[in-house]
């Protein structure tokens, strides 16, 4: 699919957004399905931010990453991964932000940021109760999934 195209060909969407310290508006989500009403949308809302979510995933393998998650919960005060709500989005540098946690917590590897999602359901939920998560979990379940198992 291009977005010049007269017509948009897929079977399903998933739409991502930030939500910025601002818990799921269920009034752009149902604009969004509003607009693509032939068409199951899922809807990530990570609050405040996606970065949020790959923290929740987070588990320390060693020693050294066990050392950096007791130290970054010292200094914010809290445990990221389990309460990644708390987190900021709007203060660029600051002990909770995000992005700042995220960084210090999970090393720039595809793989290591890829073992964070690959954390039990049921635990991901319950990390990322208050930060969108089982939400956009529910919308793939109920909505994507059984569109992608229809026969062609």
């Amino acid at each position: 699919m291009l977005w010049g195209d007269e017509k948009w060909n897929f079977d399903a969407a998933i739409v991502a957004r930030d939500g910025d310290r601002h818990r799921d508006d269920a009034g752009a989500r149902q604009a969004l399905r509003d607009t693509l009403p032939q068409r199951p949308v899922a809807v990530a809302y990570a609050v405040p931010e996606i970065e949020a979510w790959i923290v929740a995933g987070f588990a320390p393998r060693d020693d050294r990453e066990q050392a950096r998650h007791q130290e970054c919960c010292r200094r914010v005060s809290f445990d990221p991964l389990t309460q990644p709500e708390r987190l900021t989005s709007t203060v660029r540098e600051g002990d909770r932000d995000a992005k700042r946690v995220c960084a210090e917590l999970v090393p720039d590897t595809a793989e290591r940021y890829d073992r964070c999602l690959d954390v039990e359901e049921g635990e991901w939920r319950r990390r990322t109760a208050q930060a969108g998560g089982p939400e956009f979990l529910d919308d793939l379940t109920d909505r994507l999934v059984p569109e992608l198992r229809k026969p062609a």
